[in-house]
């Protein structure tokens, strides 16, 4: 897992993938997201079951941006739901969430965040019900 530094996300790079700055006014131009970076802002279309909403601590809206989640800490998978290693990992991940459920100290503070990279929604819902998450997943 790779910590940055905005809302104290942490990322699991299942894949390599390249962000744009959006700060640099040159947003075409991607570079690697390095430990210490802030992770960038973003805003995905709210394809999020109401369980999701519920388990973000968000309220029903159209859209999600990081800014929105009020977690003190975000762990973040970046995934494709056609990536087999991303396929392998959802029951650490599920076993993750359920263990962080669980305790008191870290429950209230840590969420859990998947996020597609080149997956729509319908491809994300069928790779939730196909391989049983239980996190929730935004589609990019």
């Amino acid at each position: 897992m790779l910590y940055v530094n905005t809302k104290k996300a942490l990322i699991s790079l299942s894949i390599l993938l390249l962000l744009a700055n959006p700060s640099s006014g040159e947003t075409n131009i991607p570079h690697p997201v390095k430990v210490g970076d802030p992770f960038p802002s973003f805003t995905l279309p709210n394809n999020l079951s109401a369980a999701d909403i519920k388990a973000l601590r968000l309220p029903v809206q159209k859209t999600i941006s990081l800014e929105n989640i009020p977690s003190e800490m975000i762990l973040i998978e970046l995934l494709n739901v056609y990536c087999h290693t991303c396929q392998l990992q959802v029951p650490m991940f599920n076993q993750l969430l359920e263990s962080l459920q669980s305790d008191k100290t870290l429950g209230p503070k840590v969420a859990l965040l998947g996020i597609t990279v080149g997956n729509n929604a319908h491809e994300v819902e069928k790779f939730k019900r196909s391989f049983e998450v239980q996190y929730p997943i935004l589609a990019d």
